[in-house]
Order: structure tokens, then sequence, then C-alpha cells
């Protein structure tokens, strides 16, 4: 199942306030259920006190089943969360575990408005569930330079490595590798770990992104497209782009571009 096909199931929207006089037992996700966390103030380690990264105020906390709930939190300011809970298997993942709100919006706002929605019944439930998972989506999937900065406590070779393939998505890995000061197996290890996906997946994906978009901004041919987006010929473009969009790249110009 993908996040296309999936229908998100709103079980609950509730509080958490941690303890900063015990240890928090942290709670394992159980089957065909995910639960979000959002930190509306206060500190929270990821992954664990001894070796993890201090997050703050609009951290989004994502967890899949067998995965475990935050727990570390520094006793002189310990974090406040807002938790949604959906039912049912959810899709694949396809985006890190943990991001940091970006763009328009509050997140403070957005949970407190999700708190007063579904305890006061004042949307109906399917539509209330679109309207937090999505959100919440759109969160984890929107475009961050954090990554580039640091922000997610990124290993320095990795975040040059990222910087390199967003700025040029088309350069080889070997290189970007060398020049992010670290070695391509190494590379590979760390994408898989932090990304979930290898750099070659990560590239590709920012390479179609830039082909559609010069799809439907412009007029260049599908054959200058390909070669300006890093592909070496029209027809591994053809069967890259099919295979991420389900149609060629001409057919989706037209679907995209207004006929004027």
């Amino acid at each position: 199942m993908d996040f296309n096909s999936y229908l998100p199931k709103l079980d609950s929207v509730g509080v958490y306030v941690a303890p900063s006089d015990r240890e928090i037992v942290p709670v394992t996700i159980p089957p065909g259920r995910t639960l979000v966390e959002l930190l509306t103030g206060g500190q929270v380690y990821f992954p664990s006190a001894a070796d993890g990264r201090l997050f703050g105020r609009g951290t989004i906390f994502w967890h899949w089943p067998g995965e475990q709930t935050i727990c570390r939190t520094p006793p002189e300011n310990p974090y406040r969360c807002v938790t949604f809970r959906f039912d049912g298997e959810p899709p694949e993942r396809i985006f890190p575990r943990v991001r940091t709100w970006c763009g328009a919006g509050d997140p403070e706002g957005f949970a407190e408005e999700c708190l007063k929605l579904y305890h006061g019944e004042r949307l109906a439930p399917q539509v209330l569930s679109n309207y937090c998972y999505y959100t919440l989506l759109r969160q984890m999937l929107e475009p961050d330079e954090s990554a580039a900065t640091g922000e997610l406590g990124f290993p320095a070779s990795l975040r040059r490595a990222v910087a390199l393939l967003e700025k040029n998505p088309a350069l080889p890995i070997k290189v970007a590798a060398t020049r992010a000061g670290t070695s391509e197996p190494n590379l590979f290890r760390l994408f898989r770990r932090y990304l979930g996906k290898s750099p070659y997946q990560y590239a590709l994906e920012k390479r179609l992104g830039q082909a559609r978009l010069l799809l439907v901004e412009g007029r260049l041919p599908v054959k200058e497209i390909a070669a300006e987006c890093g592909f070496e010929s029209v027809e591994g473009f053809h069967r890259r782009f099919r295979a991420s969009s389900g149609m060629s790249p001409g057919a989706y110009r037209a679907r995209h571009v207004l006929a004027r």
C-alpha cells in the first residue's frame, strides 16, 4: 500500500506532558497503528539521552509499528506534545522518522486546532482524519533545508553530500562522496541509515523532480530536458520517468500544461 491509496482513520488526538521527577517508559507501537507526536514545548533527546540530539518545539516524530515513542527529556525542561493516533496498516515509510515543522503555519496553533476539532466533534470523522494526517504528512515531505545545515543532526559528511546533490543531482555519487569527505560505501551506509534510501535513489528523485518542473514550465524539447537533468539517453529518461510518474514525459506535459 502507498500513500495515494491509504485512507487514514484518526483514532484519537491527545496530550502528553512528560514528568520531570521520574523516568518515562516508552510505548511500543502495535501492529496496524501509527502514532505521530508533535512537540509543543520543552525538549526531548532522540534516540537516547546518551547519544541523541536535543529537539524542541515543532519537532514531529512519526512512529511506525514496532517503534517506540519518545521518552528522554531534560528534567529541567520536560517536553509536552500532542499525539495523533491512526488505525489501519500504514503505508511504507518514504520519509525520515523525525522532521522539524517548516514553512507556513504554527505547529502549536495546528495542534490546538486539532484538539478542539476532535474533542468538539466539529468535523465529520473522515474529514478530520484527512486534515490531520495530510497536514502532518506534508510537513514530513516538505523540502527541508535543515538537512543541509545540520538541523536534524546528520553527520557532517552526509550534510555535505545532501547539499551537493540538492544543487546538482546529476553529480556522480562517487564524486559527491569524495567532495563530501567520505568513501562511496560509507555514503551509502549513511543514506540508508538516516534517509532510508541510497544516494542513487535520492539523486534520481531530485532529477525526476527537476524534469517535471522543466516539462511544465517551458518548451524545452524532451531530449534537452533529459540531458539537462543528467540522463545519459532519452530512452533511459523515458523509462525512469514512466516508472515514476506512470506516463511518458510528453503525456505528463500535455496533462499539466494548459493550451493557450
